[in-house]
């Protein structure tokens, strides 16, 4: 591994569980935590919905790119990514060029069941077919690009323990002291 690589992009579909797994690693590691829709969200004041709603997916895309862009200069994260930015191969060479890529590899049937139960707003949820047809295209490119691919059908700390156990040497190899 190359001794600048210190993020670990945490990828997979949309109720994967890259938040709540992210938050957890990232305490573990002592490193911090970064939601890229988040930081869409926050950058250009308008939620993950109403981007989707008001100017459309490929200008969320373009905003996923910049946003990758910008946090390129971030240290010693975890950055929770979209489902859909497997999709771009420009972002994933530039993903792999500054970390680790772990993919939360989540049968559909967990994540309808999480994305059920939680009522989060998530645009291409609102077409289950098209939502299963996505995660059907996007599965060989998750496993594809990962560094690290874990079952992240399992409870969130055993995920992030997993993680950091798989990790930890390449990463104490890339910290700088």
């Amino acid at each position: 591994m190359h001794t600048d690589r210190c993020r670990i992009f945490l990828i997979g579909f949309m109720g994967s569980g890259k938040t709540t797994v992210g938050k957890v690693l990232a305490s573990l590691l002592h490193f911090k935590f970064i939601d890229l829709d988040d930081k869409i969200e926050e950058w250009w004041g308008r939620s993950i919905p109403e981007i989707f709603d008001e100017i459309g997916e490929t200008t969320f895309r373009d905003y996923e790119r910049i946003a990758l862009h910008l946090i390129r200069h971030y240290h010693y994260h975890i950055i929770a990514t979209g489902g859909g930015i497997i999709e771009d191969p420009a972002q994933m060479t530039r993903m792999k060029s500054m970390g680790w890529i772990v993919y939360l590899h989540t049968p559909f049937s967990c994540i309808k069941k999480r994305l059920t139960r939680s009522g989060h707003h998530r645009p291409i949820w609102r077409d289950y077919f098209m939502a299963r047809y996505r995660y059907r295209k996007r599965l060989p490119l998750y496993a594809q690009h990962a560094t690290l691919t874990v079952d992240a059908s399992r409870p969130p700390k055993e995920i992030a323990q997993l993680i950091h156990t798989s990790l930890k040497e390449d990463i104490r190899c890339s910290m700088r002291f």
